[in-house]
């Protein structure tokens, strides 16, 4: 796979990911990473570690709170072999219990190619950004 086939696989993640956020699709952002995905919170939350619990703690997310224009941009990434580094950024606007908040942040992304050559999430984390 070439750095452009690289890149355009990263940004059809992206591209879910983003869809995922703004459809509220637990489902759909689940699958976007390995049976064994992890997302790391940056505060004192326990990680979600596998695919059903990383579907099952963004479906109580998105029971709780709503995203709308929810983007990544400005990716960097570095492959080696079937593993690769992604770095992004991500603003949204979210809605809770009726009052909205914007959040910027940096996205961390370790991402694996599967066997059938297409790319999950095998760890994600992301740091709110002032």
């Amino acid at each position: 796979m070439t750095v452009t086939a690289e890149s355009e696989a990263f940004k059809q993640i992206f591209t879910k990911w983003e869809n995922a956020l703004n459809k509220g699709d637990a489902a759909a952002l689940a699958s976007l990473f390995t049976p064994d995905g992890t997302i790391t919170y940056p505060d004192a939350r326990p990680p979600s570690v596998g695919r059903e619990a990383v579907r099952t703690d963004t479906a109580a997310m998105f029971a709780r709170e709503t995203a709308r224009g929810a983007t990544i941009s400005q990716p960097v990434f570095e492959v080696h072999g079937d593993w690769a580094q992604v770095l992004a950024d991500f603003r949204a606007t979210w809605t809770s219990r009726g009052s909205s908040f914007q959040e910027h942040s940096r996205y961390f992304m370790v991402v694996r190619r599967q066997p059938d050559g297409s790319w999950l999430l095998a760890r994600f984390t992301f740091f709110p950004l002032p």
